[in-house]
């Protein structure tokens, strides 16, 4: 999953009870790329990869549950001012 995305699956698999479900990200956009730059950025992740699939199930919950996730680039908090946001 791209990083773009990653906390949008992270909140899904929390709602369904899975708040450890591990996710191995990719740098975002993969749209566009040639398949030389996808196949290179999928090698970087395969070491995650392989670790989430060959690890105790216990050991990934821990690391995943803890772990933040960044906000999409696109999303720009709210910034209140005053009592209320007023």
């Amino acid at each position: 999953m791209t990083d773009e995305f990653v906390r949008m699956g992270h909140l899904i698999a929390e709602s369904l009870g899975l708040p450890g479900l591990p996710f191995v990200m990719l740098p975002h956009p993969l749209s566009g790329l040639s398949e030389a730059a996808v196949r290179a950025k999928a090698q970087q992740a395969a070491e995650t990869a392989l670790r989430v699939l060959t690890s105790p199930r216990e050991s990934l919950e821990h690391e995943f549950t803890n772990t933040l996730y960044p906000m999409p680039t696109g999303v720009c908090p709210k910034v209140l001012e005053g009592p209320l946001g007023l």
